[in-house]
């Protein structure tokens, strides 16, 4: 037996979710979020590294091998949330009483092209129209609007229709995704939706349980699909910065390599090439040692450049060396006299010099040629 009554009006308890769910963008704008860290020993870890971009701390980088921390924020679990205690806020956003707690998580991406290619794939996840987690957001939130329409429709809810409204139920939330996800709302709104389809817990068919429960779950969904609004707005702006970033350490790469090319083409015939090697020795210092290029894959091999031609005493760029090549093999590219002493250098034939210099610089313009072909190609698996 059905407790409906024909042209029944919503109850206020509906009205009032149904109400705030329509206004529920404005809200998330504006509501006070607490931020924990997913992983507090990742986050301690992370926390001192250099930002990858100067201003924008959700974008770092490891200090000596160049890979890149890209952040995005997650729904707690239950658990990481009945343990949460005031030590774990690394953050806050808004004013007022917060309604909602994120997690933190620094995702680790091994260069520069592999973070342009993750804020890629989180931007399509998201996509507004076509975006994976969307389509299955807004499935979800056409199964809740199923049943509040059913529910509200003038024709009595048979046995019949109840069992072919909690049909298709279960079948939206299973093809979405929401019974196994792995976010704790999503179960919660796949939960609430089931029992939404069906009987009360008197075992009756009750419109306006069932109408209730629907709307808190579809308010749950819409809470989701305003937290894909807002991933998608963030991402493209972090995935520009991360592409002018490379951008930037490319060039600084491209011209090193132009340099060492014209040293190279005037050769030993160049009257005034002490100048010139201390003109490179310069651009080397200012571009190619441990404060740029920031990531990998241009990190490593501009300092093996630098150092190989220039030597340094430099603690951070020696440091940058030895987790590259080994305490060894760095010992031994630091022990080589630069090669502007190679040219000062009277007791040996001009000749012989210059062999030495050509061939030293001719090496290191491999080391930065092949850097900037391995980023050119993780661009082309981005694209």
């Amino acid at each position: 037996m059905t407790s409906r009554v024909e042209g029944q009006r919503p109850t206020v308890r509906e009205g009032q979710i149904v109400a705030k769910a329509k206004d529920i963008r404005g809200e998330m704008r504006t509501a006070p979020v607490l931020i924990i860290a997913e992983n507090p020993a990742m986050h301690e870890a992370v926390k001192p590294h250099p930002e990858l971009v100067e201003g924008e701390g959700r974008l770092k980088v490891g200090p000596l091998y160049g890979t890149v921390w890209v952040t995005t924020y997650h729904q707690p679990s239950e658990r990481r949330l009945q343990t949460m205690t005031g030590k774990d806020i690394i953050g806050r956003i808004g004013e007022g009483e917060p309604k909602t707690v994120r997690a933190l998580r620094w995702n680790h991406c091994q260069d520069i092209e592999t973070a342009f290619r993750f804020m890629g794939h989180v931007g399509e996840v998201y996509d507004r129209r076509d975006g994976k987690e969307v389509q299955k957001t807004k499935r979800a939130i056409g199964a809740m609007k199923r049943i509040i329409r059913d529910f509200r429709s003038e024709e009595t809810m048979t046995q019949e229709r109840l069992d072919s409204l909690r049909e298709a139920t279960v079948s939206d939330l299973a093809q979405a995704g929401f019974y196994n996800a792995r976010k704790e709302v999503k179960k919660q709104i796949a939960s609430q939706g089931t029992l939404a389809s069906g009987r009360d817990s008197e075992g009756r068919i009750n419109d306006l349980v069932s109408r209730s429960r629907a709307a808190s779950a579809w308010l749950k969904a819409i809470h989701e699909l305003m937290f894909a609004g807002q991933v998608r707005e963030k991402f493209p702006y972090l995935r520009d910065l991360v592409l002018l970033e490379r951008a930037r350490e490319r060039l600084d790469l491209e011209f090193a390599v132009r340099i060492i090319d014209n040293v190279l083409r005037l050769g030993n015939n160049n009257r005034d090439i002490s100048r010139t090697l201390s003109s490179v020795a310069h651009f080397s210092r200012r571009n190619l040692t441990s404060n740029r290029p920031k990531a990998n894959p241009y990190k490593g091999p501009a300092v093996i450049a630098h150092v190989s031609l220039f030597g340094s005493r430099h603690e951070g760029t020696v440091r940058i060396l030895e987790a590259y090549l080994g305490e060894e093999r760095a010992r031994q590219m630091l022990s080589v006299p630069s090669i502007i002493a190679v040219y000062r250098d009277t007791t040996r034939s001009a000749m012989g010099r210059w062999e030495e210099i050509s061939e030293r610089l001719s090496a290191a313009r491999s080391e930065l040629a092949l850097a900037l072909e391995v980023g050119d190609d993780g661009l082309v698996e981005a694209a």
